[in-house]
């Protein structure tokens, strides 16, 4: 083989296992939450970076807002809100500078939204700042939710699966 035939194999190869480990990201599972229930989360620190998952059910959610006299967020018009904390796992400090998005499958195994659906930034004056956008999400089940997230020029993805019940 020419050294362009070996360039090319390596190349084939490369790709075949970048694709294969991203189809095997590990899953981390959300403790269950009930589908008509306040929120439910869970977190994961990769490379110094805390990724912090959120689901709330917006009902609930927009009545202790509104008891707290805190400000809905624009655009969150869904029954359910997920929102992803990205925070420096040494100091705690909110990372402000990222592109976050969300991929979510159903327990049909269908997609929710579009792929890689991009979270706001929402910087609330009652809560800590998250990243932040509403689904409409209307069986039980178990979602998968795939975070992707580009800061300080590394992307990175987390995969966490949530039980509705």
């Amino acid at each position: 083989m020419s050294d362009r035939q070996l360039t090319r194999k390596a190349l084939a190869l490369f790709a075949t296992a970048l694709l294969t480990s991203m189809a095997t990201l590990p899953v981390f599972p959300v403790q269950a939450m009930e589908i008509d229930t306040h929120s439910a989360g869970n977190h994961l620190v990769i490379r110094d970076v805390m990724v912090v998952l959120e689901f709330h059910n917006m009902a609930d959610h927009s009545k202790d807002m509104k008891a707290n006299k805190a400000v809905q967020p624009v655009g969150i018009d869904r029954n359910h809100m997920i929102s992803v904390q990205l925070l420096n796992s040494k100091t705690k400090q909110a990372l402000t500078n990222a592109e976050v998005k969300v991929t979510i499958t159903g327990p049909e195994k269908k997609q929710i939204g579009s792929a890689g659906t991009e979270l706001k930034w929402v910087a609330p004056t009652a809560r800590s700042p998250y990243y932040g956008a509403g689904f409409d999400l209307n069986t039980r089940g178990k979602y998968r939710v795939v975070i992707h997230y580009k800061q300080g020029g590394k992307v990175s993805n987390v995969a966490f699966e949530v039980m509705l019940t």
